[in-house]
């Protein structure tokens, strides 16, 4: 049976970013020489749709845990939708994701969410925390 849907045949700048920025640590150095191969316009293009500089991608997408996998579990764990924030606000949904890409404790942000979604004490260290605390 053949897939009609357009969405799956022509992934936005977004969606590549998302399918580029998962997979494994094994994959981890190949990607960062998979992004050293994207041409300007591009980086450009997926930077503008995350809410960052080019420069802030380019950092961000060089660190070895993902932003989106990271955000994105975190707004599931408080029973919030990445969508309906880009509804409300396209603005504060880049906002978060670059505040979250910048985001120093990532590592910690990961092992905290592989014990427990939503364990106690996250908003002490999430640069996040009180956007999300008014989002909820």
């Amino acid at each position: 049976m053949q897939n009609h849907n357009p969405h799956l045949a022509h992934p936005s700048a977004l969606d590549r970013l998302c399918a580029w920025w998962w997979g494994n640590s094994r994959r981890q150095w190949a990607r960062l020489e998979d992004i050293d191969h994207l041409s300007p316009d591009d980086i450009s293009l997926m930077a503008a749709e995350v809410g960052m500089s080019n420069d802030d991608f380019l950092r961000a997408a060089r660190q070895p845990k993902g932003i989106l996998g990271l955000l994105d579990r975190r707004l599931e764990a408080l029973g919030l939708d990445p969508e309906d924030i880009r509804k409300l606000s396209p603005l504060l949904l880049g906002e978060l994701r670059r505040t979250c890409a910048m985001c120093s404790e990532k590592e910690r942000c990961a092992d905290d969410m592989a014990e427990d979604s939503n364990p106690p004490g996250w908003d002490s260290y999430c640069p996040n925390a009180g956007t999300l605390r008014h989002l909820t």
